[in-house]
């Protein structure tokens, strides 16, 4: 419970500070976010994790808002340096067909050996997997959610 309501409250945060996303095209015009109010404690989906391989453990919670999937990322290790993670590089969204989803945007807390991020998405209806690559001398990490 305690980790859906810091989800709910980085959620809100991240949306408060963030008064325009880049809109997809050319010429990148900003276009006004327009939300609802993220899922309740009751409706936050459960955290996943992956097996802490390279000496670091991914986990993660999401949220929808009417135009967005937001999630909760964080990374913990007592071993690497994880400064040099760049997830809009190697963070993505893939849907159940298929298709790679790129983040808006990505706010982060923390350094070192504990950091958090708020990644946002398009709204993307489960399943779909979290993808993270090339972490930690590991290719591929995946975080699947069925419903």
């Amino acid at each position: 419970m305690k980790q859906i309501l810091i989800l709910i409250a980085l959620v809100l945060a991240a949306l408060w500070g963030a008064d325009y996303f880049r809109a997809p095209g050319a010429n990148n015009t900003p276009v006004p976010l327009q939300l609802t109010t993220p899922l309740t404690p009751a409706e936050a989906t459960d955290t996943k994790s992956d097996k802490g391989e390279g000496n670091v453990t991914i986990k993660a919670s999401f949220a929808q808002t009417q135009d967005a999937t937001l999630f909760s990322v964080s990374l913990d290790t007592h071993s690497e340096n994880l400064d040099m993670f760049k997830p809009n590089e190697q963070v993505f969204l893939q849907d159940k067909s298929g298709n790679k989803l790129k983040p808006q945007n990505v706010t982060k807390e923390g350094s070192g050996h504990h950091q958090q991020f708020i990644i946002t998405f398009p709204r993307t209806e489960p399943p779909f997997s979290l993808v993270v690559e090339n972490l930690a001398n590991i290719p591929q990490r995946r975080l699947t959610w069925d419903k």
